[in-house]
């Protein structure tokens, strides 16, 4: 589902950062026309719709082509997502094949139906992830992750981190959140 932003300039912020404004306008020069998807699970609520209903209109402000995405998925899609998400920060939880198979197919049927056509797409939390998985095409991927990594439970490690092999880019909040095996595709 694509989510309907208002408009935002970034020249609100001026009174706020200054002359940062202008830093970014030079910034994004290069990038003016770059179409750019982030695709999460949910347009309210949480960290990451907050984020992205001002970093979005931003974006366009500055010139690319920005839009959201929103999975969908039924209620237990996130009974699984949330002990992956507890698993991905070190907590003892055990997923069943059952899950990972709901997991997977809710991914997959995401892979279809929500409209991708970007030159970057950029993915938010463990919810989506697998999207890539499903495509075969000449897009990049960037993987948005909002969590700590640094001590995942290693066997749902193991198993997640195949999903994350079609990402040419990782984000962290901190570099100690970064698993070493993605460092060198990582950034802060």
């Amino acid at each position: 589902m694509r989510v309907k932003l208002p408009e935002r300039d970034v020249e609100v912020y001026r009174g706020i950062v200054g002359e940062y404004v202008d830093v970014l306008k030079e910034e994004a020069k290069d990038l003016k026309g770059l179409k750019v998807i982030h695709v999460n699970s949910t347009s309210y609520g949480g960290g990451v719709a907050e984020l992205l209903k001002g970093l979005v209109p931003l974006m366009r402000s500055l010139g690319l082509k920005a839009e959201w995405e929103v999975i969908e998925a039924p209620g237990e899609f996130f009974n699984v997502t949330k002990k992956i998400h507890n698993g991905l920060q070190g907590g003892d939880v055990k997923i069943t094949e059952e899950e990972w198979s709901l997991y997977e197919k809710v991914n997959e049927r995401n892979s279809e139906i929500l409209d991708l056509s970007a030159d970057v797409v950029i993915i938010h939390a463990p919810q989506p992830a697998m999207i890539p998985c499903f495509l075969d095409d000449g897009r990049k991927w960037i993987w948005r992750c909002h969590i700590d990594l640094s001590n995942p439970n290693e066997t749902l490690w193991r198993r997640f981190k195949g999903y994350l092999e079609k990402y040419g880019r990782m984000l962290f909040h901190l570099k100690d959140y970064i698993k070493e095996e993605f460092a060198d595709i990582s950034r802060v």
